[in-house]
């Protein structure tokens, strides 16, 4: 189970993801946007998808291949701050209010 820790590095790491995936060929921009698009961990069923895309992408298939778009750059909907709240606020000494 992930890490306190580990969720927020994922949460500050997503918004890098579009621009990197889109930089990449389509197999790769397919995980990517379906990563972002779920949130969770790909099934057998998508993994099967992935590596058809890439084989045929590479040639490797015979089989022809879909073009992935472009993932949309855009900022979440959500405010990156989560909103805080103070109950008391104590000025200690030495302390320039």
């Amino acid at each position: 189970m992930p890490t306190e820790i580990q969720k927020e590095k994922t949460r500050a790491s997503l918004p890098l993801l579009p621009k990197w995936a889109n930089a990449q060929d389509g197999w790769c921009r397919a995980i990517a946007a379906d990563v972002l698009k779920n949130g969770v961990q790909a099934s057998d069923l998508d993994i099967d998808r992935y590596l058809k895309q890439f084989l045929s992408e590479k040639k490797l298939a015979q089989e022809p291949f879909e073009d992935v778009p472009q993932i949309e750059d855009r900022q979440p909907d959500a405010s990156p701050l989560d909103s805080v709240r103070l109950d008391a606020v104590i000025v200690g000494d030495g302390v320039n209010a």
